[in-house]
């Protein structure tokens, strides 16, 4: 065996050596707190680059496709889930405290003009008027036709009303005309009392009665398991969703919006931090060392001890080595 060769196997021994057993794992926290201490002292812009960033995001996002792998792994990970919480007897108030619930439905019923907007959009639907025409109508049909304090307290007006049913219902036709006129009549004016009912809800929504809603609403997550959950979608539903999922991203990855607010805040950022060194924002958001460099080391740690990545490593060392050694360079120095 030549001395390049015995040189070259040594080499190879000692690089392998630093990175098995405990030599591994001090040589990774070494170059990870290296590496750390070197970039926590480069300043945010010098470590953001917003021109490879937003190149990057336009590659991804203009070019991605969600494809049937993707799908199929996100229909898994959701099958998994739904049959994690059908099997879960926790009440479904687990998931928070009625503190947190509290603040949450303040945060929302202190929106204004939100809340304005959607007693505006639900009051003046069509369908919203064509329902309370429909219970006014009923309610009119069954006060006139049915047992009710009116025709019990007042002499002779439940013959009267009997009569005038029997007498209009035999004119051919007056039934179905009475319930259209009526209704028609209902529904055209209804916008008066509609509007008055938009204004008594906006009056009425203040901190007693968000209270009061809030807790009603939270009385009735508690009768609630997590399990019951499993009754508002299933498998199906699930393939139907991503479906319309997949629609709306591939039409709006073709938007613009999502490359301006990328690029809106990155200027945000590099305008708010402009000028601070990394570890000055590790420290505003109070992040240490050791948060970092211990948790990269485990997680190198354990995959480069892997048996499958020992012997790439060994491989690449060896190639890398080989053509050192074997060049002209080297046989000169060794002579």
């Amino acid at each position: 065996m030549s001395q390049l060769q015995t040189l070259l196997n040594a080499h190879i021994e000692y690089e392998l050596s630093q990175w098995k057993g405990q030599n591994l794992k001090d040589n990774l926290k070494i170059e990870i707190e290296s590496l750390y201490d070197t970039l926590v002292e480069m300043s945010i812009e010098d470590f953001v680059d917003k021109k490879t960033i937003t190149e990057l995001a336009k590659i991804y996002l203009t070019s991605r496709e969600i494809g049937k792998e993707e799908e199929s792994l996100a229909l898994a990970i959701s099958e998994a889930t739904y049959r994690l919480i059908s099997s879960n007897q926790d009440q479904l108030t687990s998931l928070s405290t009625k503190a947190i619930f509290d603040e949450a439905m303040n945060m929302g019923m202190s929106m204004k003009e939100l809340r304005k907007d959607v007693i505006h959009t639900v009051i003046n639907s069509p369908v919203y008027t064509k329902m309370i025409s429909s219970v006014l109508y009923n309610a009119i049909a069954d006060f006139a036709g049915g047992e009710n304090a009116f025709a019990k307290n007042v002499p002779v007006a439940s013959s009267l009303l009997k009569m005038g049913q029997d007498f209009l219902g035999n004119i051919p036709g007056m039934q179905a005309g009475i319930e259209k006129n009526l209704t028609a009549f209902i529904q055209s004016n209804l916008q008066n009392s509609l509007k008055q009912s938009e204004k008594l809800l906006n009056q009425e929504l203040d901190s007693k009665t968000s209270k009061e809603l809030t807790d009603e609403i939270w009385r009735f997550l508690n009768t609630k398991k997590i399990s019951d959950l499993q009754h508002y979608a299933n498998t199906d539903d699930f393939k139907k969703i991503f479906a319309i999922v997949k629609l709306e991203w591939e039409h709006i990855k073709t938007s613009p919006l999502l490359l301006q607010i990328l690029d809106t805040n990155l200027d945000v950022i590099l305008s708010r931090y402009k000028g601070k060194k990394i570890k000055e924002l590790l420290a505003l958001y109070k992040i240490e060392k050791k948060d970092i460099t211990e948790n990269i080391t485990k997680i190198a740690e354990s995959y480069i001890s892997n048996p499958q990545i020992q012997t790439h490593l060994t491989n690449r060392l060896k190639l890398r080595l080989e053509g050192f050694y074997n060049s002209s360079e080297a046989k000169k120095i060794i002579g």
